[in-house]
């Protein structure tokens, strides 16, 4: 079967999706936009485009801050590592206490501690 162009998502459920992702409820929106709730509720649960999208745009917007994550934690464990060169010895000792407290939970999460001779 022969298909003309593509369907897209209107404006007005563009518009939803956007303010869906910034948190906004389905009461919120319905009442900025001039439509009902049921409308709403109708799109989200039953337009298969518009949940296609809201999933797609959930998706790259939690890769996006799972990337602003990433670059940060390796900015934090830089200037960790740096203040165990500080001369106060306070400071040099928070600066371990964090080191090592990341350490122990990492190894935690990946299984029981055991000297490396005994893991299987």
């Amino acid at each position: 079967m022969y298909k003309l162009e593509e369907e897209e998502l209107d404006e007005r459920k563009q518009r939803a999706i956007l303010l869906l992702l910034e948190g906004r409820t389905i009461s919120e929106i319905a009442e900025e936009m001039g439509v009902s709730r049921m409308t709403l509720y109708r799109w989200k649960n039953n337009d298969q485009l518009f949940q296609e999208e809201l999933r797609r745009l959930k998706q790259s917007a939690w890769e996006a801050g799972e990337s602003k994550l990433i670059a940060a934690r390796a900015e934090a464990i830089e200037a960790t590592i740096e203040l165990l060169a500080h001369e106060d010895a306070r400071i040099r000792l928070k600066a371990i206490d964090t080191i090592l407290r990341f350490d122990i939970r990492r190894t935690w999460a990946e299984g029981p501690l055991l000297s490396p001779g005994r893991r299987e």
